[in-house]
Formats: C-alpha cells, sequence, structure tokens
C-alpha cells in the first residue's frame, strides 16, 4: 500500500490551468514571506514539490532554479539578510528598510522568475507564452501597492475652522 497525497495535488494542479512551474515558485515565495528563511523556504519547497515533479512531466533542473529563486523575494523584518543589508548600507528608518530592499529583493525575484520561465519554455518541458510574464505582474502590484502607501492620507486630514 502506497501513501502520499502528491499524484492527487499534482492532478488538481493539471487540471486548474496554473503552470506547473509557478506551483515550486509560489511555495517557495509564500514560505519566504511568511517565516523569512530563504534557506529554509527552499528546502521545504524543494521538499513540498518532489512528488509533482514526475506527475506533471517538469525538468527537475528548472523545478530546482524555480525553489532556488522563489525565496529571492519580499524580504522583510523576518529575515536576517534584510538587517545586514540595511545596517551595512546605514539604513535606520524601518520605512526606507522596506522600500529599498524588499522592493529591490522583489525586483530581483521578479526578473529571476521571469527568466526561469522563459527558459522553461524554450529548452523545459512546456509552459506558455504568459508564464514569463505572471512574476512580472506580481512586480508591478508590489510596487502599485508601495505607491499608494507612499500617498499622503487625506481623507484622514480634515481641517477644521479654529
Amino acid at each position: 500500500m502506497r501513501g502520499g497525497a502528491g499524484p492527487q495535488v499534482a492532478e488538481a494542479i493539471a487540471s486548474s490551468g496554473i503552470p506547473p512551474l509557478l506551483v515550486p515558485l509560489a511555495i517557495a515565495s509564500m514560505l519566504r514571506l511568511i517565516q523569512g528563511s530563504a534557506t529554509a523556504s527552499m528546502m521545504v519547497a524543494a521538499t513540498m514539490t518532489l512528488p509533482l515533479v514526475k506527475t506533471l512531466g517538469l525538468d527537475p533542473v528548472f523545478v530546482a532554479l524555480a525553489c532556488a529563486v522563489g525565496p529571492v523575494g519580499f524580504s522583510h523584518l523576518n529575515d536576517s539578510y534584510f538587517h545586514i543589508i540595511n545596517r551595512t548600507l546605514g539604513i535606520t528608518e524601518l520605512v526606507d528598510q522596506l522600500k529599498i530592499w524588499t522592493v529591490s529583493s522583489t525586483f530581483a525575484w521578479a526578473i529571476g522568475a521571469s527568466i526561469i520561465m522563459a527558459l522553461n519554455l524554450v529548452f523545459g518541458k512546456g509552459g506558455t507564452i504568459i508564464d514569463p510574464l505572471i512574476p512580472v505582474l506580481v512586480l508591478a502590484v508590489v510596487l502599485i501597492w508601495v505607491k499608494l502607501k507612499e500617498r499622503p492620507a487625506k481623507l484622514n486630514a480634515v481641517a477644521y475652522p479654529e
């Protein structure tokens, strides 16, 4: 008797229309965002997606690259490297630290993920032309969110006559 949910998860992913290579990338990225450690998220993402590789027909090299690039972005306070970079650069204000390092690391994540998706399209086992655009769209959402946070809150600033 054989256990494990790998085949069922792979079946669900295949029938959902989600690009299969996006799964290890998303798992690694979400783990990094949640708990902060890039190394731990790489290892856990690789372990979680290993049963899916054969079933989804993915190239193991591109799965490994997706697991490695996933934790590059979204660096924040839970990440020890976040503090090393900010101390080295001499950035003391938390808002500036988040704007400079978190956005920069997310930029690197989007570029790396897009390159991996494009290379998988050419040299790997499938994918669609839209796959390399998905990380860029996530980056656009992050940048729009940062810009919206920069705008002053005019609704809260009500002027009362004296």
